[in-house]
């Protein structure tokens, strides 16, 4: 045996000796998505990873939801948007201007960024979670992903299924046929073409700015998008229920009634 191929040899078992246990520790926003998606609940090695990585996605998307529902509450807004309102004032001040001519918006990144994490991770969990129709063996075919808004699954669904799967499989597309009707289509039209996609011209998530000229004083007041609080707290439960049936159907001992 030549000198290098004993060093190597040396040196994979070391590595083998000083393997460790990973150990996680969850962000708060992880642990109620942990709690519905375990990957020791599993049988099948690629089942296993698959519900790792929802896991992951769906504590992002949590962690997004708390962090609009903390940015667009009122008082938040007005603390975001203090420097555009100095702004304002500053220009008011020097100069008053006409506030009936103009239609007045605001640029706050951070509202914006975590919208996009809150749509793009519904998104990236949808696409990993309906892998599970593969791996579970559901689908006699490869799933690559929520495409085409889902209808693709829904097709294989109705097409693509042995005898033995073919009940879950229709009570599973008559799921994801009314979930896409109440609400993921809606979800993936607004990360396509506000988001992720946007068409030319569309700048990012704007904040409504209400002015008021009173006694020649000019009142500033920053209104939430149009996507505000109520949308992201329905939105967040429509997914938490989604899964919770989804998986009711998949494998129906892992959601206790």
């Amino acid at each position: 045996m030549e000198h290098n191929e004993i060093i190597r040899s040396e040196e994979n078992l070391t590595n083998k000796r000083e393997q460790k246990i990973p150990v996680i520790l969850l962000d708060r926003s992880s642990v109620p998505a942990a709690n519905l998606l375990n990957q020791n609940d599993w049988e099948n090695n690629n089942s296993k990873r698959i519900v790792d990585s929802c896991q992951t996605y769906l504590g992002f998307v949590y962690y997004t939801y708390t962090k609009l529902e903390k940015a667009l509450n009122k008082t938040a807004l007005q603390s975001l948007c203090a420097h555009h309102k100095s702004t304002l004032l500053d220009q008011w001040n020097h100069t008053p201007f006409k506030i009936e001519k103009i239609s007045c918006l605001a640029e706050v990144p951070e509202i914006h960024l975590s919208m996009l994490g809150f749509f793009s991770g519904i998104k990236s969990f949808l696409d990993l979670l309906v892998e599970l129709l593969s791996t579970e063996q559901i689908i006699a075919s490869n799933v690559h992903g929520f495409h085409e808004k889902g209808d693709k699954i829904i097709r294989q669904l109705n097409n693509n299924v042995s005898k033995s799967k073919q009940d879950i499989a229709k009570k599973m597309a008559a799921l994801l046929i009314q979930e896409k009707e109440d609400w993921i289509n809606d979800v993936i039209r607004i990360r396509d073409d506000l988001l992720v996609h946007p068409k030319k011209g569309l700048s990012q998530v704007l904040i409504p700015v209400h002015l008021k000229n009173q006694d020649k004083v000019l009142h500033v007041e920053f209104a939430s998008p149009i996507l505000h609080e109520e949308y992201f707290q329905k939105t967040a439960a429509h997914i938490e229920n989604f899964t919770k049936n989804f998986l009711s159907i998949l494998k129906p001992k892992l959601i206790k009634q």
